[in-house]
């Protein structure tokens, strides 16, 4: 329980973080490339955040935004 909301707080943070560097380092997924991420309406992209932690975890984090 606790690694759990610890990744949560770590995610959050790199969303916050590429959102105040204007979205630097996210990558934008605009197709059904995985069977899951769905399309979105126009204007509205999902984003992937790929990181690995100080447990050498590799882990991808999405989040659905708006770009205007």
């Amino acid at each position: 329980m606790r690694l759990f909301i610890l990744s949560l707080i770590f995610f959050t943070g790199i969303f916050a973080a590429a959102e105040n560097s204007k979205l630097k380092g996210v990558v934008f997924l605009d197709t059904n490339r995985s069977g899951v991420l769905e399309r979105r309406e126009p204007g509205t992209y999902t984003a992937a955040v790929r990181t690995t932690d100080m447990f050498n975890q590799s882990w991808q984090a999405h989040r659905i935004i708006r770009v205007k």
